[in-house]
């Protein structure tokens, strides 16, 4: 089942948020079952974890950095769709 890539849909950039490391943990065995990977080919589980990455159409997850930090936790922007994964998980 390609649950995360269905959150991927309107066009809109999908960043998922990790409010802990267990959490950050879950998300990142998750992306790689369903065949996520990084824009080189590594394996989610295979990087430092960070709080924040940005999940492609492509199943290409990426890093988002310092400016994209700031753009995911203080900005309104509408063509942002931010995803809380452990809520996201209580829903399930």
């Amino acid at each position: 089942m390609e649950e995360l890539l269905n959150l991927i849909k309107d066009g809109k950039d999908v960043w998922v948020g990790l409010k802990d490391s267990e959490t950050a943990k879950r998300f990142l065995e998750d992306a790689e079952k369903e065949g996520f990977t990084f824009g080189d080919g590594a394996k989610p589980t295979e990087r430092p974890r960070d709080n924040v990455y940005a999940l492609k159409k492509d199943k290409t997850l990426c890093f988002v950095g310092s400016v994209g930090h700031i753009r995911y936790f203080q900005s309104n922007d509408e063509k942002l769709t931010k995803i809380d994964y452990a809520e996201y998980l209580k829903q399930k």
